[in-house]
């Protein structure tokens, strides 16, 4: 168990890392193909959601992993990086869980009526996220709080911590939305 806390890079869990990373960028871009296809209905919210965290995550995951790769002091610890693949693994999870709980519902609801205007649906699910970024900072800010003011690894985990609550805040409550009036 001490290998997860010393200074010293595991290469098995930057390359896991590196390619988690990618997926999730790749699966950034579908999501977001498929919000143009989808627009304004609940589905469109869901891929949007799925797109902004796929973002957050990957992003809070490659500055881990630059961090580790450029030998930064705290940065090097795989600690971080098994952090990052197993909030990974758990949004996606989420992400799958939504999908099959609502997804086939918002696909078999999303038929449009020519007499019914369309309403405009907006999405509400980044007051969620933004919970979760607010959780995930403090957790890291209270988790490196051992090391001296103003340390540089400190503020880097806070951040990455920050980003990585927000993509759970998001997975967590996805598809949240409003109804407006017709568009």
């Amino acid at each position: 168990m001490s290998w997860l806390l010393g200074d010293e890079r595991s290469v098995i869990l930057e390359g896991m890392a590196l390619l988690a990373a990618a997926f999730a960028v790749s699966a950034a871009s579908v999501a977001r193909n498929r919000v143009r296809s989808t627009h304004h209905s609940v589905l469109s919210v869901f891929w949007k959601d799925v797109s902004t965290l796929s973002w957050a995550w990957a992003g809070a995951t490659v500055a881990t992993l630059a961090g580790s790769l450029l030998g930064a002091e705290g940065l090097a610890m795989p600690i971080w990086l098994l952090v990052d693949l197993v909030i990974g693994a758990v949004v996606a999870g989420l992400i799958v869980y939504h999908w099959r709980r609502d997804g086939l519902a918002i696909l078999a609801t999303s038929t449009r009526s020519p007499t019914v205007p369309e309403r405009r649906i907006t999405g509400t699910t980044w007051e969620f996220g933004l919970l979760g970024g607010a959780a995930g900072g403090f957790l890291a800010y209270a988790v490196t709080l051992g090391h001296g003011w103003g340390h540089p690894i400190h503020w880097i985990i806070a951040v990455t911590g920050l980003a990585l609550g927000y993509a759970v805040g998001l997975a967590l409550a996805t598809p949240r939305y409003s109804v407006g009036a017709p568009a």
